[in-house]
């Protein structure tokens, strides 16, 4: 199950809102051209936006650059009764200092033992890695889709409001779905100390903009794991050979942002130090995929239970450990 029917309410939500309220929100989109006009829109990220018809209330002008802010809570004025199902995270890679097995008990170690690997595996083009990705392919519904900046600020996100952010989404308390938003906040309310790393969570494309290029510039590339498509909605890859391997410049820092289980769009972005990222064509039954791969070069600070380590039998500290970002996450990088 999953949030994803929401999105056919996302439309309607939006032009009620203005509506109602007289509001004139403005175009991510936009914003986006206007901040970052020479770097292209990734398809995870135009899959994630309301269509054009959606936009009758929306300005011609992008909103004017902000700076980076923390969420004010108010009243959203606006309740929708939307039951939804709701679909449990495959992979959870947002807080590699702190994770532990633990926090992973339910989780098919299967799915990670494909997932993280060592540095060296993925250098040489031709050679055969054991993988075992699970993408989520959609074709019949669309994704939890990104809300203007002004309607998303004005929805409770904070752990003292769950009573209410349940009733604005007529969620039952104890359902999934519930316990879904509320692990969500939580995560994004944990203190940035836990970790070296900052990160904050973005619940608009404006706010992920503001937050990376206050991190990395403006003079950035944004990227993304494509996967050939097939029609069914959920496909376990058993990727085996690599065909290419491309490793991006490396910069004093990059930003990834992975989208959260939430009734809309919801980023986790968090800025990485000591990192080295690829692009790599992983070929399956003759389809070529491009995956992003992430190796973290120092993880002496991780958590010595991390399930890396338990996959990989290395110890922190002594090896870099790499990972491939599934879909619906964004690699942001420089230049």
């Amino acid at each position: 199950m999953g949030f994803q029917y929401f999105s056919y309410m996302l439309a309607y939500f939006i032009v009620l809102f203005g509506a109602s309220y007289g509001v004139q929100y403005f175009d991510p989109e936009l914003y986006w051209k206007s901040v970052l006009p020479n770097t292209p829109i990734p398809k995870v990220v135009t899959d994630l936006l309301p269509s054009r018809k959606d936009h009758d209330l929306a300005r011609l002008t992008p909103e004017p650059t902000v700076e980076v802010a923390p969420y004010k809570p108010a009243q959203l004025p606006i309740a929708l009764p939307i039951t939804l199902p709701i679909t449990l995270p495959a992979i959870t890679l947002t807080s590699y200092a702190t994770a532990t097995s633990d926090d992973q008990n339910n989780i098919n170690s299967n799915i990670y033992e494909g997932i993280f690997f060592l540095e060296n595996d993925i250098n040489k083009p031709g050679n055969r890695i054991k993988t075992n990705l699970n993408f989520i392919i959609n074709n019949t519904t669309r994704p939890t889709l990104f809300l203007p900046r002004q309607i998303a600020q004005s929805i409770p996100f904070s752990s003292k409001k769950l009573l209410e952010i349940f009733t604005k989404f007529s969620l039952k308390p104890h359902s999934i779905e519930a316990e879904m938003v509320k692990k969500t906040i939580k995560e994004c309310e944990e203190d940035n100390d836990h970790d070296h790393d900052e990160h904050y969570c973005a619940t608009s494309l404006e706010s992920m903009v503001d937050f990376t290029t206050s991190k990395i510039g403006k003079n950035i590339q944004a990227i993304s794991t494509q996967v050939a498509m097939k029609n069914n909605d959920h496909q376990y890859y058993h990727f085996t050979t690599i065909t290419q391997v491309e490793k991006k410049r490396k910069s004093s820092s990059i930003v990834v942002c992975h989208k959260q289980n939430y009734p809309f769009a919801v980023f986790y972005c968090h800025s990485l130090q000591d990192v080295e990222a690829y692009v790599v064509n992983l070929e399956e039954e003759g389809n070529d995929n491009k995956v992003i791969a992430i190796c973290h070069e120092d993880t002496s600070q991780w958590n010595p239970k991390h399930l890396a380590f338990q996959i990989l039998k290395v110890k922190p500290g002594t090896v870099p450990i790499c990972h491939f970002l599934p879909q619906l996450h964004i690699l942001w990088i420089q230049n």
